[in-house]
């Protein structure tokens, strides 16, 4: 079978010329890795904003932590602050009430002084708790409990009652210890301190 000549019939057998084809090959592969190198270029940048973005709202997120903090850190020390206000003239209040209670009950005459003791301690920290002593002259400062010093505390308050005990001899002193908002211990210390008193002088009741 005779092969058919793919040239001219004036060259026959002639060379195919791929110079054109390889031309556009090249062209396309370039265009195609233009088509890359834009893309990656394009995805870093969108890589970088998220970024930055990302950075940024960490960032407002950890100052608004950060203002949150401070306000709950405000907060909490206004609550402490009210807490003890509250707790000093709950204390005070409960005193006097227990105060009012002596007078009202009372039928002895004008030389009798009758010394209200309480104590009350504190709804928010039950350890923190105060000694209030109201004669009839005076509200005395609050001796405050705390279980590293209750022991010394309830020896002040023995000393001080002593104290104004031997001044007003000339009276009877009805010492009066109030029941109310008061820890067993404490109860148990108070009356320890109130019953010595009464043992040791004949005028105290």
């Amino acid at each position: 079978m005779a092969r058919k000549n793919p040239g001219p019939s004036s060259q026959p057998n002639a060379a195919i010329d791929l110079t054109p084809l390889l031309d556009v090959i090249f062209i396309f592969l370039f265009v195609v890795i233009i088509g890359y190198a834009m893309a990656a270029q394009t995805a870093e940048t969108q890589a970088e904003e998220a970024e930055i973005k990302a950075a940024s709202r960490v960032a407002e997120k950890e100052a608004e932590a950060a203002a949150l903090s401070q306000e709950v850190d405000s907060l909490r020390a206004e609550v402490d602050t009210l807490s003890d206000r509250l707790f000093d003239q709950t204390a005070m209040q409960e005193a006097y009430e227990g105060r009012l209670e002596d007078y009202d009950g009372e039928i002895i005459g004008a030389k009798v002084k009758i010394v209200t003791i309480s104590c009350t301690y504190s709804a928010v920290d039950s350890t923190n708790r105060q000694i209030r002593v109201i004669t009839p002259e005076e509200a005395w400062e609050p001796i405050h409990l705390t279980p590293a010093n209750q022991d010394t505390g309830y020896d002040r308050l023995s000393r001080l009652l002593t104290a104004y005990i031997t001044d007003h001899s000339d009276a009877v002193i009805v010492l009066s210890a109030s029941s109310e908002s008061v820890q067993r211990r404490d109860k148990l210390a108070i009356d320890k301190v109130v019953d010595g008193l009464i043992r040791t002088y004949d005028y105290v009741y």
